[in-house]
């Protein structure tokens, strides 16, 4: 299965392998820059898979990412993938380039094995031979181990295959792939090639590249040397942190629902020498007021040369968050040695606490649907949604959901979508899905297409047309966007965003307990259809959100009819808010009553013998925040919704 979407994909920035010993070499005995007007006469490059278009090119710059020039890559420096352009040494006067994301878009090749070859090199009075190169390269269907890979051949006929880097792509419902993305920028990469290529007369080698919708591989500065070249170009000492951390169990959480959780993250020693004393360190800060609410460090101890430390789990309990407000996580990776490259020492991230939403993004990136799924005359039926874990439900409600499609929505105008809401009720086989007898459907909110929806245009829709759905303590729930699709309707595209790997969280509440889930996804029949956890992968969710509002029906008696009102002004409000009622017919007795974000009364007032009544109520001690006041009388209750700011 793949996403679909007219935007840059988001793969994590990782790093690769090298070979080295350590005597310090000095100058190449062979060496290109790809300095020139075009791809050196000497070099050749050809598709085994027959195409005579997706071929290696030459890239005269790389600095545009609206309009690079011809031959060139576009530079995925949007907020996902956030690229620069290639950083090789000498890339400014040239380098080769195989453009794999260009030869799909195009519909030259989906899938390509394409090789670039250099000229032969006499290598008859070398008793050792070491390839130095730089390059940046970024998968998103196939790992590169195996199928982006230097070769050396004698005989131009047959090959020794030699791992440059180390990446894995995206993949699906992996909540722990590991490796992933983009290379470093520049990549250096050193190979030991002397067991092939060493007193060898007739020496070629060549780049090959077997993949599949990939994004690009760049490669410059190519040189050969009489003994391990290394230490030139590769720091002594150098820890990483990767991109694979534990971030908060949401992007956003109500302040009602928060949720302990702990730290997790893997580092890996790129430099030429083991690390001592090493040392992972995790702050939480606040960022309204800029303090710092937790802190915690785990000792490492000592990392081998081109090991990579994964799942390095914090002892501690965790943070649970108690206010409002944007949070910022660092990790920071130390050792007893100076890093050659501190600025891949620190990582950051952020998450919010709100007063009344659930979200697993910040916001949309793009649209998407399944392709390369269906089987032939199928429906094109599927579901997507987010897991929110509700610690302290009861009291609240399930009000609606935000959402946002895309796709040729005219030709979808008048069809439905379901939004449901399910309790899943894990029946302990660990398998981390949703299978059919672990879920309750609790309620279900229609919407209509009309064809007009906006992109990038977040829409509501109500559960219940007043109460919302009940929730309880510690419980599990999936939201749900669900398409059932007639035979003869296109695909409807479901906003997504992928900037945040849910993996690392995932992992750790797994190891520890309980486990936390990102998304869940159905492709087919959702009557006889599994939820898989993580169906597109730990970084892709869908921009489908869940609002909670205080549980109007905990107190007896029914709704109110529409002819009874309760009018708040001004909404939102400050110092004070003006409370109007009208009722149909008098009532013996009125209690209002105020409550928090929390479910927790602020105030309350009586009042006798009332049909009409206009009071104004003191809110500048209230934190800024949201609010209910609900309104009780003999015959029912209204509840409104209103923010102090």
């Amino acid at each position: 299965m793949m996403l679909t979407s007219p935007f840059p994909r988001l793969l994590l920035l990782l790093f690769a392998s090298w070979c080295s010993t350590s005597v310090y070499a000095q100058t190449p005995f062979f060496s290109e820059d790809f300095s020139g007007s075009g791809l050196p006469t000497s070099w050749s490059t050809r598709n085994l898979n027959g195409s005579s278009q997706a071929l290696w090119t030459w890239c005269a710059e790389h600095s545009s990412s609206d309009d690079p020039p011809i031959g060139c890559p576009l530079i995925f420096d949007d907020i996902v993938n956030r690229q620069d352009p290639f950083g090789a040494t000498t890339a400014n006067n040239g380098f080769l380039v195989f453009d794999s994301d260009f030869y799909f878009f195009q519909g030259i090749a989906d899938r390509h094995n394409s090789v670039i070859t250099s000229p032969i090199i006499n290598c008859l009075d070398k008793t050792q031979v070491w390839l130095k190169f730089e390059s940046h390269i970024g998968v998103f269907n196939r790992e590169t181990r195996e199928n982006a890979v230097v070769e050396v051949s004698t005989d131009g006929v047959n090959w020794t295959g030699f791992e440059v880097v180390d990446l894995r792509p995206l993949s699906f419902g992996d909540p722990d792939p590991g490796i992933t993305g983009w290379s470093l920028n520049p990549e250096v990469t050193v190979l030991d090639l002397s067991a092939v290529a060493a007193t060898q007369e007739e020496v070629q080698i060549r780049w090959r590249w077997d993949g599949e919708a990939e994004f690009y591989w760049a490669i410059d500065d190519v040189a050969l040397y009489e003994s391990d070249p290394a230490p030139l170009f590769i720091p002594q000492h150098d820890l990483r942190l990767t991109n694979f951390y534990a971030v908060a169990p949401n992007q956003v959480t109500p302040l009602s629902q928060v949720d302990r959780f702990g730290f997790l993250a893997d580092i890996k020693n790129d430099g030429l020498q083991d690390q001592t004393g090493v040392e992972l360190l995790v702050t939480v800060r606040h960022q309204g007021d800029d303090v710092e609410v937790y802190r915690e460090t785990k000792t490492v101890a000592d990392i081998d040369r081109g090991e990579l430390r994964q799942n390095i789990l914090f002892d501690g309990a965790g943070y649970l968050p108690d206010r409002l407000g944007v949070y910022e996580i660092t990790y920071t990776i130390s050792a007893d040695s100076t890093d050659g490259r501190p600025e891949n020492n620190v990582v950051n991230y952020f998450f919010e606490v709100s007063d009344r939403t659930f979200a697993k993004e910040e916001g949309i990136l793009s649209y998407t649907a399944p392709v390369g799924v269906w089987e032939e005359d199928a429906n094109h039926s599927w579901g997507w949604g987010n897991y929110f874990y509700c610690p302290k439900g009861l009291g609240f409600v399930a009000s609606s959901v935000q959402f946002s499609i895309g796709g040729p929505l005219s030709n979808l105008a008048d069809e439905f979508i379901d939004f449901n809401l399910y309790q899943w009720r894990d029946n302990d086989d660990q398998d981390g899905n949703c299978q059919i007898e672990e879920r309750l459907l609790l309620g279900t909110s229609r919407y209509r297409i009309t064809g007009f929806e906006e992109p990038g245009v977040f829409y509501d829709a109500p559960f219940g047309d007043v109460d919302g759905i009940e929730l309880d303590d510690d419980g599990e729930y999936i939201v749900m966007l669900e398409f059932n699709a007639p035979n003869d309707s296109d695909d409807l595209e479901i906003a997504y965003n992928n900037s945040t790997n849910y993996g690392g969280q995932f992992l750790r509440s797994d190891l520890l307990g309980p486990t936390r889930h990102g998304s869940f996804v159905w492709i087919g029949n959702p009557d006889s259809t599994t939820f898989l956890s993580f169906g597109f992968g730990a970084s892709f969710v869908p921009c489908l959100r869940l609002n909670l509002d205080l549980n109007v029906g905990t107190q007896e008696g029914p709704s109110l009819l529409a002819g009874h009102q309760l009018q708040l002004s001004p909404n939102p409000a400050r110092e004070h808010i003006r409370v109007g009622i009208q009722l149909e017919e008098p009532s013996d007795r009125i209690h209002l009553s105020l409550w928090n974000a929390l479910g927790t009364q602020q105030q309350d007032w009586q009042f006798d013998r009332v049909a009409h009544q206009q009071l104004t109520v003191p809110i500048s001690h209230l934190a800024a925040g949201v609010y209910w006041l609900r309104m009780d009388t003999e015959r029912g209750y209204l509840t409104k919704r209103f923010v102090v700011e």
